[in-house]
């Protein structure tokens, strides 16, 4: 077993292409600028495209060889600038900020072309990279090349107050989905322990308690199953103790999941904090193929059993904090029932055994 901490790193996956590049894009293309984007990385991740007969001489082998060597002094800076990669073409650089922290997360630069870029070596060195005819290849990019030399520091002006504005927009857009989900989230975990909490009044059928408990928890989380494995403690009696409760599926034998989890079970001890058990680190972990979360049930000071989660559906597949606190929660309300149980059996069982030693006082007097 393993004990991982909450804010444990994890190895990034790939971003996403923030909105803003496709907006931009789509912008770029009707105001006549071809736009590419790279990403945080520096890689060239977008190249123009719908540009009818003008697409195969913007992404030619050799504006592409041009564009690498012409950008590389933006890399690293916070404010670059525009650049003539050949006389009469210009890149005008958009910074492209996250719509998470609204830092910069790529740069998009867009193309503003003047008629002369169309003539000259430069021109038709690109040409011949992809094949293509100076002369057809000029005819396809002159209702592009409408810029005069004065337009372009205005063009580089209109496009980053154009991105600035973009980037405000995804990272408020960002903002409020993130607040409404945990908003939908909050109601849904306040929802679930408001139930746990009404079911706690029916002491007398402890298993049925824990059953639906757990049909709650799995129904408000992403879990394929929710388990609860309890120990051999005495104060539960025999319709729990040594008993497995489940909710959901599980990707293995019920005889071999029964006899790990009573395994870990056996290995935690009160005092222990809640656990997120890895992949081929620990064997329950391995045999679901999954992280899974172990939470134990503590009655008057002793272990009680674990309540176990695993096998989560969804974009992240790993045990989020909020995951580990509303299962955590409901522990809680385990424990709390299983102690209110205990009590309540113990106290049936006594008031039985007076009414029984009364019975018999009475009958060894007078048995009618």
């Amino acid at each position: 077993m393993n004990e991982v901490p909450v804010d444990l790193d994890r190895p990034s996956e790939p971003k996403p292409i923030p909105s803003m590049v496709h907006t931009l894009i789509e912008r770029g293309r009707l105001l006549g600028h071809p736009v590419w984007y790279w990403d945080e990385r520096d890689r060239l991740a977008i190249e123009p495209e719908e540009w009818a007969d003008a697409t195969p001489w913007l992404r030619a082998p050799g504006l592409r060889e041009l564009l690498s060597r012409s950008t590389a002094c933006w890399i690293g800076s916070s404010d670059p600038q525009a650049i003539e990669i050949m006389p009469g073409a210009w890149l005008l650089p958009v910074i492209v900020s996250s719509p998470v922290s609204s830092e910069p997360e790529g740069l998009a630069a867009a193309m503003a072309l003047c008629p002369e870029a169309l003539h000259g070596e430069a021109f038709e060195s690109i040409c011949r990279s992809a094949t293509l005819t100076a002369s057809e290849s000029r005819r396809c990019l002159e209702p592009l090349a409408r810029y005069r030399r004065t337009e372009i520091e205005r063009c580089k002006q209109v496009l980053r107050w154009m991105g600035e504005d973009l980037g405000r927009t995804d990272y408020n857009t960002h903002a409020i989905t993130t607040f409404s989900k945990q908003l939908i989230e909050t109601y849904e975990q306040m929802s679930l322990l408001y139930r746990v909490g009404e079911l706690m009044n029916d002491l007398g059928d402890p298993r049925g308690f824990i059953n639906l408990a757990c049909e709650l928890l799995q129904g408000t989380l992403e879990y394929e199953w929710i388990a609860v494995r309890f120990s051999s403690l005495t104060s539960l009696g025999r319709v729990l103790a040594n008993e497995l409760i489940l909710c959901g599926d599980i990707p293995c034998s019920h005889t071999r999941y029964d006899r790990l989890a009573g395994d870990l079970v056996q290995q935690l001890k009160s005092e222990d904090r809640p656990l997120v058990l890895e992949v081929e680190q620990d064997e329950l972990a391995t045999i679901v193929g999954s992280e899974v979360f172990a939470n134990p049930l503590i009655c008057d000071g002793q272990l009680a059993g674990v309540l176990i989660a695993g096998n989560k559906n969804g974009p992240d597949p790993h045990v989020s904090s909020s995951d580990m606190q509303l299962i955590s929660a409901t522990g809680d309300f385990m424990s709390a029932f299983l102690h209110n149980s205990a009590m309540y059996s113990e106290q049936r069982t006594t008031f039985l055994g007076i009414i029984n030693a009364l019975s018999a006082s009475i009958d060894a007097k007078d048995r009618y």
